[in-house]
């Protein structure tokens, strides 16, 4: 089992980082707009 789980983490580690730096690199600070609701 343990191995299993950590050849697995392996595989997904680089791939997770891959996409995470892609989007880090995407988004350049931007502020969310936070919408009020009208309370009728």
């Amino acid at each position: 089992m343990y191995y299993t789980i950590h050849a697995n983490n392996i595989l997904l580690i680089p791939k997770l980082s891959l996409k995470y730096k892609k989007k880090k690199k995407k988004k350049k600070k931007k502020k969310k707009k936070k919408k009020k609701k009208k309370k009728k």
